[in-house]
């Protein structure tokens, strides 16, 4: 979805105009710069879109690594450490947004660094990285004040001492409010309406189930439990115990995010889940031993199970890429224009993000870009006779346009296919 509708034309238009700030004026979706850029650096150098695949898949390539060292500094031996990595790797979410052209794979990347020097208490370091984080996605601040927290606990001398060592933690907001402020000026807003419509109460509800619950996470937090409420126990002694206040600060940046980011999508908890695997590693470890050759191998079977399994939100398209079920869709959408392409469709009404796969040159779904009428605003039966052909799928855009041309009997059903639960219909319009 944001990869064709984002992220992926805005690297093309970045490496086209660069700091030309006028080419950017109006565009409906402007996102943190970083990764955008190393798109565009790709483009200039030829790259082209198999070297934004690669960019993510370097991104993607560092979260274990990052799991096993959080794991470490938090206490773990090796062993644990190593089970920290494995619960990353297999997590459905990491299968299915590694190598994805969109930001919420790097930026979990960045904040898994920024926790790591966080907890090793690289102060300077957390706020060059976090800042990068930032730079990524806007979701990455809820590790500052988690961050700041932690780096109070564990300073000595009086309070303003205290305030001077934790401080510096909360430096990149100023990078994230400068941001904000520089996209406006450039753009003309902060947020359109498509992306204020995913915050709220019920997406905070939706934010919490895909960080805590869903797609392993279950597991995940179970494991973990055990040793939070242990810290917890410590929390009137946390400056003689630094290993409970760097768990307590792990938990805390976990459970924050939700609602520091209140977003309905599974892709935007990923940021937590490096956190989320060291603990629950180093929670299977605390467990009784004889239960550890079962704990083990049954939780790595259960996520691999749920690499296909349907999630509560799979009846929506927007969530399918929290597994690799959103494969099958994307292969039927392939299918789809492949099929356009077989009966030389030269104009065609389609959804998003059908439209642009269709008339995107680069998207590849087929051989040619196709024309893509706009299914409305203009819904007259003459406007909509230009066209050859209708696709229908769950994206309800083009209903208007399909009950117009059924009722004048101009539709004609061409072909079908289900995928994942969803149904992609291709209708040849055919006028009187």
């Amino acid at each position: 979805w944001d990869a064709l509708g984002c992220y992926v034309p805005l690297g093309r238009l970045m490496a086209a105009h660069g700091f030309d700030l006028h080419a950017y004026r109006g565009l409906a979706i402007f996102r943190p710069p970083l990764l955008t850029a190393l798109f565009a650096t790709a483009a200039r150098l030829g790259g082209g879109d198999p070297a934004f695949h690669i960019i993510v898949w370097a991104f993607a390539a560092t979260l274990p690594i990052s799991s096993w060292l959080i794991a470490r500094a938090l206490g773990a031996a090796r062993r644990t450490a190593l089970l920290a990595s494995m619960a990353c790797l297999l997590a459905p979410i990491f299968a299915a947004q590694a190598g994805i052209e969109q930001s919420d794979l790097p930026v979990a990347a960045w904040v898994a660094i920024a926790w790591l020097l966080a907890l090793t208490r690289r102060r300077w370091a957390f706020v060059l990285v976090a800042a990068a984080a930032l730079l990524t996605k806007e979701s990455a601040h809820f590790v500052l004040l988690p961050a700041a927290w932690l780096w109070w606990q564990c300073s000595a001398g009086d309070a303003r001492a205290r305030f001077r060592y934790a401080a510096p933690a909360l430096l990149p907001y100023l990078v994230l409010f400068g941001w904000i402020f520089a996209q406006h000026r450039i753009v003309g807003h902060v947020l359109y309406a498509g992306q204020a419509s995913l915050l709220g109460i019920a997406s905070c509800l939706q934010a919490i189930d895909h960080s805590l619950v869903e797609g392993g996470r279950l597991l995940f937090s179970l494991a973990a439990f055990p040793i939070v409420a242990a810290a917890w126990r410590d929390r009137h002694q946390l400056r003689a115990r630094p290993e409970s206040a760097a768990t307590l600060a792990t938990a805390g940046a976990i459970l924050l995010l939700p609602f520091a980011f209140p977003a309905a999508l599974p892709r935007y908890m990923l940021p937590s889940l490096p956190l989320h695997c060291a603990l629950a590693a180093i929670g299977v470890d605390a467990m009784v031993s004889r239960l550890r050759p079962l704990v083990v191998p049954a939780g790595a079977l259960i996520l691999v199970a749920l690499w296909w399994s349907p999630t509560l939100d799979s009846r929506s398209e927007w969530h399918l890429e929290s597994n690799l079920r959103y494969r099958a869709l994307l292969d039927a959408e392939v299918a789809a224009a492949g099929e356009l392409s077989h009966d030389h469709a030269r104009r065609v009404i389609a959804p998003f993000p059908m439209n642009l796969a269709l008339a995107d040159p680069h998207a590849n779904y087929a051989p040619e870009p196709i024309a893509v009428a706009p299914p409305g605003p203009d819904l007259s039966l003459p406007t909509l006779c230009r066209s050859d052909f209708l696709v229908s799928t769950a994206e309800e855009s083009t209903r208007p346009a399909e009950k117009v041309l059924g009722a004048a009997g101009a539709l004609t059903l061409a072909w079908e296919r289900s995928a994942a639960g969803h149904l992609i219909r291709i209708f040849r319009v055919s006028c009187r």
